[in-house]
């Protein structure tokens, strides 16, 4: 009966030590050793870097700011432009009834001194005497009276001698209302003699129910110079007082210049179409300007005040550049803040960087004290993860020693078992192995 063959000899646990101890070697236990690259080192984008999102928060808040100071400007200038057209507005309606009262009063003196008896007798001579000293009571050069009969020729005129000839008015207008009965107030004239303009209001002289005589007062520009000098306006604004054809009659600036001349085409023809308005003009200065007017129900003449859009402009400008140097400011808060803070990020994410590969060699990162109280604690964090991994490598250690020691009793023992079973093999004394049942299990070769 052949006896079975020992176990071959299995192979020592002891020859895949090494193989065990490289998988706790501290590069693969603890990751690569290879540095990290700094984050302030890598190429970044706008998009996913720190810095790039702060630049993004800069631009959030700075664009915000500039369009509201523009906007801010912008309602601010049409503000400020709806309120002088109100105030313009307004001025010239008030400087339109303050010469239809003098022009009521013209009216009054004339009527008044129609009632006098050299009239009533033609004593000629006689008027212009009582005309001038009632012009003078008045104490005024820039005013004279005339008389006219309904041909137009002028028969007393005060601004001449009494025995002077005198030229024809040349007016059939003023001719055929006063041969209506009705008041006149004429346009801008052109005095004979003087070339100079003037505007007279003219009476009709009814005898026998019919008008004989057309009985005038003649103002000068003066006369209107006063009434706008009267006007306190802001800046550089402009009085001009035009009459029904657009003529200049009077202005605040550069009267002798104009004085005579007509406005533009476009703006008579809106004194013509309405009674007030405001609109976009140009004036004779050629300066841009917004121009409010006011025509006059009673004379038909209008006053025109018109505010340079440079003043406007100033006016908003100067609040512009007061918001664009807040925003300068706010802008410059923003940047340093946002750079202040990129800078303490960079400097604690390297530092974590740092941290980082100081852990995945198995090292203790270094105690820490950053400006961000936040990467404290990650630092605090990772110094405790390495307390945690340095005890873990320990225990580590200590396995791996009593797992060699280990392996080494158990190569001692294989190779007993061996040796006893060579004995056992090359015996010529028969040897049976007998279980407890007295079954038998083994034997030799010398069984």
């Amino acid at each position: 009966m052949s006896s079975p063959r020992p176990p071959p000899p299995a192979k020592s646990s002891g020859d895949s030590l090494p193989e065990a101890l490289e998988t706790l070697s501290p590069n693969n236990g603890y990751g690569s050793t290879e540095p990290f690259e700094s984050p302030s080192k890598r190429r970044r984008t706008i998009w996913n870097s720190v810095r790039g999102r702060l630049i993004l928060l800069i631009a959030a808040i700075t664009v915000p700011s500039v369009l509201l100071v523009v906007l801010l400007t912008l309602q601010s200038y049409r503000n400020e432009r709806a309120s002088v057209s109100r105030h313009t507005l307004a001025t010239a309606r008030a400087l339109s009834a303050l010469l239809d009262q003098q022009l009521i009063e013209a009216e009054k003196l004339l009527k008044g001194f129609a009632t006098t008896t050299y009239l009533a007798r033609d004593d000629l001579p006689g008027l212009h005497q009582r005309a001038r000293s009632i012009l003078g009571a008045i104490a005024t050069s820039d005013q004279w009276i005339s008389l006219a009969d309904l041909d137009g020729q002028m028969l007393v005129n005060t601004l001449a001698a009494s025995d002077a000839i005198l030229p024809r008015m040349e007016n059939p207008e003023a001719i055929a209302a006063v041969r209506a009965g009705r008041t006149y107030i004429s346009n801008v004239i052109t005095v004979p003699g003087s070339q100079k303009p003037a505007r007279f209001v003219g009476i009709p002289i009814i005898r026998d129910d019919e008008v004989k005589y057309i009985l005038s007062l003649v103002m000068s520009p003066a006369v209107f110079h006063q009434a706008v000098a009267t006007v306190r306006l802001a800046g550089g604004s402009i009085v001009t007082i035009i009459d029904r054809t657009g003529t200049v009659a009077a202005r605040s600036r550069n009267a002798e210049q104009y004085v005579g001349t007509k406005i533009s085409e476009r703006f008579a023809a809106a004194t013509a179409q309405h009674q007030e308005l405001t609109l976009e003009s140009v004036t004779l200065d050629q300066i841009p300007a917004v121009a409010a007017f006011h025509r006059s129900a009673h004379s038909g003449w209008s006053i025109v005040i018109s505010a340079p859009r440079a003043e406007l402009h100033a006016s908003a400008r100067r609040l512009l550049w007061q918001g664009l140097a807040i925003c300068a400011l706010l802008i410059l808060m923003v940047v340093f803040m946002a750079r202040s803070i990129g800078r303490a990020l960079v400097h604690s994410i390297d530092g974590l960087v740092s941290d980082t590969e100081a852990l995945g060699r198995g090292q203790m990162p270094a105690d820490r004290s950053d400006d961000l109280a936040e990467m404290n604690f990650i630092n605090q964090a990772m110094r405790r993860t390495a307390e945690r991994l340095t005890e873990k490598k320990r225990e580590n250690t200590r396995l791996t020693l009593a797992l060699q020691s280990e392996l080494e009793n158990q190569k001692r023992a294989e190779e007993n078992n061996r040796r006893l079973a060579a004995i056992v093999e090359c015996s010529v004394d028969a040897i049976i192995g007998k279980n407890l049942d007295g079954t038998i299990t083994s034997w030799n070769q010398g069984a």
